[in-house]
């Protein structure tokens, strides 16, 4: 089975099982992907931090978290989560506000989002918040007998049970579903060269994006006239345009450029180069018959928290 070329160009470049998949297709409505943290969280009546339960229809979490911070005219910095949910989806996840209190929620009304006070903390909803996902996945369209689906089923089950479980990968989610390009401004990052990581998320065309937002971006690529280009912009980038408004005020300041960007924004380039690296590892552990199960020399190992889930703070 041939490896989907988005899939190769965020380290994904092999198949655990060799079964056949299903068919059939995903996510060809949005309650086709439910989605609902896990998390240890208790919350309690004190504190500087308004913690609530979010649960969003097909909205981006940045613009979720831009649009809240709008209407309740404060900072976005104010505004935190756990961890950034898909967009083409149903997901439910904790939001914590600074210095807000409970009754200014009333003056959200937002089509398809849904606000729930559930109390107030000392802290903040953080990433490390987060020990997991519920998830319920709709595949549709499959042509397969059920007699034959579930042979499929119990296959490719019995196969993932005797090699230990799954490799934990990181999906095309984490570096851009429309344009995978998270990891690689990561890269340039890290790199410090923060001329060709602003360049590449602001100007870089991809192939399924709408043509006047390709023409737009190759503009901008090629001339690095940000004044012009902004015409061209849709609103919907805002992010591209708030960096290149920046840029127009201060020409050369590309890392300065990023600092007009949401935090948890910023830090994702990062961890997207990061869950890059990891996926080609795990790649390289399979080819070469490495146990994702067990510890074998030179594995650095950490112990379990009390959720099960790995505690890097005790290794």
């Amino acid at each position: 089975m041939e490896v989907p070329e988005i899939e190769k160009q965020i380290g994904m470049n092999l198949y655990f099982t060799d079964t056949e998949g299903l068919g059939g297709q995903i996510r060809q409505e949005i309650e086709d992907f439910i989605v609902k943290e896990i998390t240890n969280r208790e919350e309690g009546k004190e504190g500087k931090y308004l913690i609530l339960e979010l649960t969003k229809r097909d909205w981006d979490t940045h613009h979720m978290t831009r649009t809240l911070a709008k209407i309740l005219q404060v900072s976005q910095k104010r505004i935190s989560v756990a961890g950034t949910k898909d967009k083409r989806a149903l997901t439910t996840q904790k939001i914590s506000i600074f210095d807000t209190d409970a009754s200014e929620i009333e003056r959200i009304h937002l089509k398809d989002i849904e606000l729930k006070v559930l109390g107030r903390s000392r802290k903040s909803v953080e990433l490390g918040d987060l020990w997991g996902n519920d998830f319920i996945i709709t595949i549709r369209n499959i042509e397969s007998s059920p007699e034959e689906t579930g042979s499929l089923l119990k296959k490719t089950t019995d196969e993932i049970l005797a090699q230990g479980g799954v490799p934990n990968f990181f999906g095309v989610q984490r570096f851009g579903s429309v344009r995978p390009v998270t990891h690689l401004v990561g890269k340039d990052i890290v790199e410090g060269n923060f001329e060709k990581a602003a360049l590449r998320y602001i100007a870089d065309p991809f192939p399924d994006e709408p043509e006047e937002t390709k023409k737009a971006r190759q503009f901008v690529k090629e001339t690095r006239d940000y004044r012009e280009g902004l015409k061209a912009y849709p609103l919907r980038l805002g992010h591209e345009r708030a960096m290149m408004n920046h840029l127009i005020a201060n020409p050369e300041d590309y890392a300065g450029a990023f600092r007009v960007l949401p935090q948890n924004l910023y830090r994702m380039f990062v961890h997207g180069y990061q869950s890059y690296i990891y996926n080609i590892i795990i790649c390289r552990r399979i080819d070469r018959g490495i146990p994702l199960n067990q510890a074998v020399d030179g594995d650095l190992v950490c112990f379990r928290n009390e959720a099960g889930l790995p505690d890097p703070s005790k290794t």
